[in-house]
């Protein structure tokens, strides 16, 4: 069975089309774990129409964040496989569907991946992976960090359309609460450090990047939790030796983001310290260049660059 961890505050506008998704998967076997992180809308009166649904349960919580309020939902649910919905997204009807039919092929992976649709800002709509292009519809990643590592369009999966075996977040704990932003690719890439990954190209959902609280801030946490979990990693014997000089890699591109972060919130020392820390990798060169270049820059020059260029990328 499915467990479905959707975590909603002040969503009241928007939560019923992410419930009435679920309830029209062509697969049955679900259950709904609506987490209230404390909400101040009116989202009591939008659940109404469900209560009566005896496959939904809503759970009310004061105001934790979305990390305490996803394992709230993981600690609640029965199901050998987690899968999350952000309030502010939906689910085309065969979403579980595919990640069943995943899950049948591939029963040893511990993350399961559907490509979502994304509607920007402006109306438009992204419908296509470019990681896929050329490639099998579905791919099979003994090891995720090398796959990343080498073309970071794998990373293709929003949390709409993330699927976790029980098993993977038993043997690697839930999401870091506290941790502001990334503590979905924080979990996620805890996962790939024991378990294989599937992703698919099948569109199985509608991410809605305009109503994205992440996407509208400037800068990410550079504190990011992952950077302490990449350490006990390395340390941890069962962990293949390939994959931890993968995820080495790895975290020097995302060394190279916390530095420009960091000169984005006007942090010029602290960026300084994360330059001399990044790894001066061949096929980082350019970035390398380009942090460089940052680095002598004013604060406003560097923020507006952000802004029209590589906010992305960053």
């Amino acid at each position: 069975m499915f467990s479905v961890i959707t975590p909603v505050y002040n969503r009241a506008d928007l939560i019923q089309n992410a419930v009435k998704s679920v309830l029209g998967q062509t697969c049955p076997d679900w259950e709904l774990i609506i987490v209230d992180d404390g909400s101040e809308d009116e989202l009591d009166k939008a659940l109404a129409p469900f209560e009566s649904n005896e496959k939904i349960k809503v759970i009310h919580q004061e105001n934790g964040g979305v990390s305490r309020a996803r394992n709230v939902g993981i600690a609640a649910s029965r199901g050998d496989y987690i899968a999350f919905l952000d309030a502010d997204d939906t689910w085309q009807p065969n979403h579980l569907a595919v990640l069943n039919e995943l899950i049948l092929a591939y029963p040893d992976a511990g993350f399961y991946g559907t490509w979502a649709s994304v509607l920007f800002q402006n109306g438009t709509m992204r419908n296509k992976p470019a990681y896929f292009e050329g490639k099998p519809e579905t791919e099979y990643f003994e090891n995720f960090y090398k796959a990343y590592d080498e073309d970071k369009r794998v990373k293709l999966f929003q949390m709409s359309t993330s699927c976790i075996a029980k098993k993977a977040i038993d043997r690697v704990g839930v999401f870091q609460e506290g941790c502001k932003i990334g503590e979905d690719l924080d979990l996620t890439l805890r996962v790939a450090a024991y378990f294989p990954f599937v992703l698919t190209a099948a569109t199985t959902a509608v991410y809605n990047h305009q109503e994205s609280v992440a996407t509208k801030e400037s800068a990410f946490d550079v504190n990011w939790c992952f950077f302490d979990h990449a350490e006990i990693i390395y340390q941890d014997k069962a962990v293949p030796e390939d994959k931890k000089e993968h995820l080495k890699s790895l975290m020097t591109w995302f060394e190279m983001r916390r530095c420009r972060h960091l000169l984005l919130l006007g942090k010029r020392e602290e960026a300084r310290e994360s330059y001399q820390k990044i790894k001066h990798v061949k096929r980082l060169k350019k970035d390398l260049l380009i942090n460089r270049v940052l680095l002598c820059m004013p604060v406003w020059a560097v923020q507006l660059i952000f802004k029209l260029r590589w906010r992305a990328q960053a």
